[in-house]
Parts: structure tokens; C-alpha cells; sequence
């Protein structure tokens, strides 16, 4: 799995663990699994309008990840998400 961070206004894509620091938002996408898609970039931009630090989460065999376990796709699964927010926070 993994995030594809949008780049902010700043220039920053990764939010800082440290220093200024905004509310994150982490977009979950349909069925295609990837970030390369209208609504997830609608979404994204008026959330960073509104001063959020935006990510699309990342399924697994999304193109760009790679595939590192031996459950290639679980969309649905809660566990994943869990990884997701306790890796970001």
C-alpha cells in the first residue's frame, strides 16, 4: 500500500512531522485503486483550499506499488485502513 501526497501551495508534498503542520485529509479511491482520476483531484483541490494536507491512499497493485505481501488486493478491508492512519499519525 501507500499515499500519493499532493503537492500544497508550499511546494511540500509529505506532511512534516514537525513545524507547521495542517489537518490531513486521506482520500480512499474506487475500484481503479490509483490517485489518476477527476474526482479524487476535485476532491484534493478544494480540500487543500480550505487548508488541508491531502493524500489518496494507495491499494495494493495500484500502479506505482509495489507488491510486497502475498494479498494482492483487499479494498474493503478495515485492517488497511488502520495501517494507513497509524503510519500518518
Amino acid at each position: 500500500m501507500g499515499i500519493d501526497w499532493y503537492i500544497d501551495s508550499d511546494g511540500v508534498g509529505k506532511p512534516a512531522k514537525v513545524g507547521k503542520k495542517k489537518p490531513i485529509l486521506l482520500l480512499f479511491p474506487g475500484l481503479g485503486g490509483g490517485s489518476n482520476n477527476m474526482y479524487t483531484h476535485g476532491l484534493a483541490k478544494a480540500a487543500q483550499l480550505r487548508g488541508f494536507k491531502c493524500g489518496t491512499v494507495l491499494y495494493r497493485c495500484a500502479p506505482s506499488v509495489p507488491v510486497t505481501s502475498c494479498r494482492l488486493t483487499a479494498s474493503c478491508c478495515w485492517d488497511d485502513v488502520r495501517h494507513v492512519v497509524d503510519y500518518v499519525n
